[in-house]
C-alpha cells in the first residue's frame, strides 16, 4: 500500500497473541505484512516493499514486531511469484504458523490477517483480520497456486497470512497478495507456490509442513528453551544430592495433578540458601524421564518494571519461549498436542508484591484451568507477607494447593555432600580424607547449633566445604556473617588459587567491582530487588588489570553470567551481603539513610527485601553505629528488633549485644522471645552476655516469658566449662 508520506512505524498492538508470527513490512512509502518463518527470516509479497517501483529494491526495510522495529534486508526475491525473503539484522523468537496444503471447498470461510495504521495513534500499527470466503482456486493435483477470495483483505494486508479452521486451530492456507479497502475480491498466493520459493531459498526451514508438523515444532522449541534454563538450577559447588522429600511428597502430589487430573498448585518454601532451586532441578529431571511436558520459568529472566501485574502474563511467555505470546497461549498449545503437563517457576520472590497477587490468583487459575500443575520456589518470608493466609489472598486456589516443609540436611545428607565435595574438587583426596572431613563438620556441630543450622543448609555448607575443605578445619564459632566474610577475604580480597594477593592492582580492581555491582544493583531496586544487570551496565573500563579481575571473579564463581547477557551474583543471599558492605562505606550513605527512613515507618509498606540487607549491614558496622542505626530504624517496631537481635549474636563483641538487653526490658513480651530465639546456641565469646539476658528476663519477664528464660540459662550453663560454678549460683538465686 502506497502512503506517499514517509512512514515511521515502532509499535505492534493488536492481536499480536493470538497471529505472533505476524509482523508489519514498511519502507519509506509503503506498507504491508509479513509472516515470520523463524527468528530471523519473514516471508512477504514482493510488491509490499517495491510496488513495481525498481527505485525502491534497495531502500531500507523495517518490520515492526510486538518487541518494537528491526532492520531487515532483501535476501531473495521473485517478482513473477511476487514474494521476497527477508532476513532481520537480529533474532526475534515467535510461534510460527502451520502451513497446509489442500482443497478448499468454495463458500469455505476463510481469515486474512494484516497488519494496519491505528487511527489515532500515530507510530502504532495493529494485527487484525477480516473475514473472507474462498472463491476459486488455481490448483493441479490438489496443491493451490493462487486463490480467489470473495471479499477484499484490507490495505496492508499483503503478505499476510490467509488462514482456515482445523480442529480447533487455524492453520495457513494462503498468502495475502491483493485486495483493497472497498474491494469486493481479492487474490492470495497459495501454500504451493510458497512452498516452492521457500524451499529453494530456505531449504533448512521445517515451518512449511503440515499444520501438525508446525505445532511439533513450536513444541519442540518450547520445551528445547526450557532444557536450556536448566542450567539456571546448577547447583553451586556441592554435586546434587536425591532428596527424600521430592519423592516422598512433591512427586506425588504434581502426579496427583497430571495423572489424576486434579488441579494443583504445589509451593516449595523455605529460608535463602535451603536449596529450593535444586530441588526444582531434581523435580524437572524426574518428570523429563517420565515423559511429561515442562516448562521452566526462571523469575530472574522476568523483565521487571512497574507495569509487571499488567503484563504478568506477557512476561511469563517470553520468558519461557523468548516470544510474544503469553504464558496461557504457550501452555494452551502444550496440552492440546500432549494433555497436561507441569509449569516450574524458580525464584517467585523475586517478582512478589501486594500489587502482583492479584494478577498473580488471575493467573494461576487460568492455568490450572488449562490443565498445567504449577510448582513454584518462594523464599518463606515473601511467601507469608504476601501470599497467607492462602484463602485470603489466593482465594479459590486454597483446595488445589499442596505445600510441604523443605527439610534441613540431615546427618546423613551433610556427611554425604561433604564427602562428595572432597572427593570431587580437592586434588589427591582419598575415600578416608573424604570420610575424615564429613565426619569432622558433624562432630564440631553436634553441640554447636549455629554450625549445626549452617551445615544443615545446602548453601552454605557448600561454602564452607569450598573455603575449609582443603585443610578440613572447620572454625569452631563460625557464622553465617563470618562465613560470607570469609568468602570475601579469600574470593574477592584475593584469589583461591594465590594468583594476587590482597594489595594487588588486581585483587583491589575486584573489590571495586563487586562493590559497584552491589551499589549499582541497591539503586535500580524499588518495589523488587534487582539482582541482575547487563554487563554493559556497568560501564566497566577495558583495561587490562579490570578485564583480568573481572575475568578471575567469573572464574572463581563469584560472578554468573545468564545466556541473555546478564551478570549476578552467585546467590541472592551473597547479593545481599555485597550490598551491606556497599551500604557501609561513604559511597552507599545516602541510599542506606533513605532505606532505614523506609523502613523505619512500616506504615509506607517499604520493600521486605531491604531487612536481610539490614541484618547484615548490622553486623558489620561499628558498635557506635548499630546503636545509631538501630535507634533510627525504631526497635519498637518487632521487624526491625528481630534484624537487630540476630545481628547482635553474629559480631564479634558483646557490646551490641549489651546495648539490647539494656533496653529490653521496656519493650513487649514478643520482643522478649524474640532476643530469647537470638541467643540460643550464641558463639561462646557471647556467652555471659547471654546468661545475663536470660536470667534478667527470668526475673522480670511475663510468666511465659519466664519459662522460656528458664529453659535458655539452663541450655546456656551447660556450655560453660568446669569452675565456672559462680553462674550457677547466679541462676538459682534469680529462681
Amino acid at each position: 500500500m502506497d502512503y506517499g508520506a514517509p512512514l515511521q512505524y515502532t509499535r505492534l498492538t493488536g492481536d499480536t497473541a493470538k497471529y505472533p508470527y505476524v509482523v508489519g513490512v514498511t519502507t519509506p512509502r509503503y506498507l504491508g505484512s509479513g509472516i515470520l518463518l523463524d527468528s530471523l527470516h519473514v516471508l512477504t509479497c514482493n510488491h509490499t516493499r517495491s510496488h513495481d517501483d525498481p527505485l525502491l529494491q534497495y531502500t531500507q526495510i523495517t518490520v515492526i514486531t510486538a518487541s518494537g522495529p528491526l532492520e531487515a534486508q532483501v535476501e531473495f526475491l521473485d517478482e513473477e511469484s511476487d514474494l521476497a525473503l527477508l532476513r532481520l539484522d537480529r533474532e526475534f523468537h515467535a510461534s510460527a504458523p502451520g502451513f497446509e496444503e489442500g482443497l478448499l471447498r468454495r463458500g469455505e470461510p476463510l481469515i486474512a490477517v494484516g497488519v494496519q495504521p491505528l487511527p489515532g495513534l500515530p507510530g502504532t500499527l495493529t494485527v487484525a483480520e477480516v473475514g473472507l470466503e474462498h472463491k476459486n482456486s488455481n490448483q493441479a493435483g490438489g496443491a493451490a497456486f493462487d486463490i480467489q477470495l470473495d471479499g477484499g483483505p484490507r490495505p496492508g494486508y499483503s503478505g499476510g497470512p490467509v488462514l482456515r479452521q482445523k480442529a480447533g486451530a487455524l492453520v495457513c492456507v494462503g498468502m495475502t497478495k491483493e485486495g483493497g479497502k472497498l474491494a469486493p475480491v481479492g487474490t492470495a498466493i497459495g501454500t504451493a507456490s510458497l512452498r516452492a520459493f521457500v524451499n529453494q531459498h530456505l531449504p533448512e526451514s521445517n515451518w512449511l509442513g503440515s499444520a501438525e508438523d508446525g505445532r511439533a515444532a513450536t513444541i519442540k522449541n518450547l520445551l528445547s528453551y526450557s532444557e536450556r534454563s536448566r542450567d539456571g538450577l546448577t547447583p553451586y559447588v556441592l554435586a546434587r544430592i536425591p532428596r527424600v522429600v521430592v519423592h516422598e511428597k512433591y512427586l506425588p502430589a504434581i502426579r496427583r495433578g497430571i495423572v489424576g487430573e486434579k488441579k494443583r498448585i504445589v509451593p516449595i518454601i523455605a529460608p535463602a540458601g535451603f536449596g529450593k532451586s535444586i530441588l526444582l532441578s531434581e523435580i524437572y529431571d524426574e518428570l523429563i524421564r517420565e515423559g511429561r511436558w515442562v516448562l521452566l520459568l526462571l523469575c530472574s529472566d522476568l523483565a521487571i518494571s512497574p507495569d509487571l501485574p499488567d503484563r504478568l502474563s506477557e512476561r511469563m511467555g517470553r520468558a519461557v519461549s523468548e516470544d510474544t505470546q503469553p504464558i496461557e497461549s504457550v501452555v494452551q498449545r502444550l496440552t492440546a498436542v500432549q494433555g497436561s503437563g507441569v509449569l516450574l517457576i524458580d525464584t517467585l520472590d523475586l517478582i512478589l508484591s501486594g500489587p502482583l497477587v492479584a494478577a498473580l490468583r488471575r493467573l494461576l487459575m487460568l492455568l490450572t484451568d488449562l490443565g498445567a500443575t504449577v510448582v513454584f520456589t518462594c523464599r518463606d518470608y515473601e511467601y507469608e507477607a504476601f501470599l497467607e493466609p492462602v484463602n485470603a489472598r489466593l482465594a479459590g486456589l486454597s483446595a488445589i494447593v499442596d505445600r510441604y516443609k523443605v527439610p534441613l540436611f540431615s546427618s546423613a545428607e551433610v556427611m554425604e555432600a561433604a564427602q562428595n565435595f572432597i572427593a570431587g574438587k580437592t586434588k589427591g583426596a582419598s575415600l578416608a580424607g573424604a570420610v575424615s572431613f564429613g565426619q569432622a563438620i558433624l562432630d564440631l556441630s553436634a553441640d554447636n547449633r549455629p554450625l549445626r543450622e549452617l551445615t544443615s543448609n545446602p548453601l552454605l555448607l557448600a561454602l564452607t566445604c569450598e573455603l575449609f575443605g582443603e585443610t578440613g578445619e572447620v572454625p569452631h564459632d563460625l557464622t553465617v556473617s563470618r562465613l560470607y566474610a570469609t568468602y570475601w577475604g579469600k574470593k574477592i580480597n584475593r584469589s583461591w588459587n594465590q594468583k594476587y594477593d590482597p594489595n594487588s592492582p588486581v585483587a583491589l580492581r575486584k573489590e571495586e567491582i563487586s562493590l559497584h555491582l552491589a551499589g549499582t544493583l541497591a539503586g535500580q531496586s524499588d518495589a523488587w530487588l534487582v539482582d541482575s544487570l547487563f554487563a554493559a551496565d556497568l560501564q566497566l573500563p577495558p583495561d587490562e588489570i579490570t578485564v583480568a579481575a573481572r575475568s578471575d571473579l567469573f572464574s572463581e564463581d563469584v560472578l554468573r553470567s545468564s545466556p541473555g547477557g546478564r551478570i549476578s551474583f552467585f546467590h541472592q543471599t551473597f547479593l545481599e551481603y555485597a550490598i551491606a558492605r556497599w551500604l557501609a562505606l561513604v559511597m552507599g550513605s545516602s541510599l542506606r539513610d533513605r532505606i532505614i527512613a523506609e523502613l523505619a515507618q512500616p506504615s509506607s509498606a517499604p520493600p521486605l527485601y531491604w531487612w536481610p540487607v539490614i541484618r547484615q549491614l548490622l553486623t558489620l558496622v561499628s558498635n557506635r553505629e548499630f546503636v545509631e542505626y538501630s535507634e533510627r530504624l525504631n526497635l519498637n517496631h518487632l521487624v526491625a528488633f528481630r534484624a537487630a537481635a540476630f545481628a547482635a549474636t553474629s559480631r564479634d563483641d558483646e557490646v551490641a549485644l549489651r546495648y539490647l538487653g539494656s533496653i529490653a526490658a521496656h519493650l513487649p513480651a514478643e520482643h522478649h522471645q524474640t532476643l530469647l530465639q537470638a541467643i540460643d546456641g550464641i558463639q561462646s565469646p557471647l556467652l555471659d552476655e547471654a546468661f545475663h539476658i536470660a536470667t534478667m528476663l527470668l526475673l522480670q519477664g511475663e510468666a511465659k516469658i519466664a519459662t522460656n528464660a528458664a529453659h535458655a540459662a539452663g541450655a546456656l550453663l551447660t556450655r560453660y566449662q568446669a569452675g565456672q560454678a559462680p553462674r550457677l549460683m547466679e541462676a538459682l538465686s534469680v529462681i
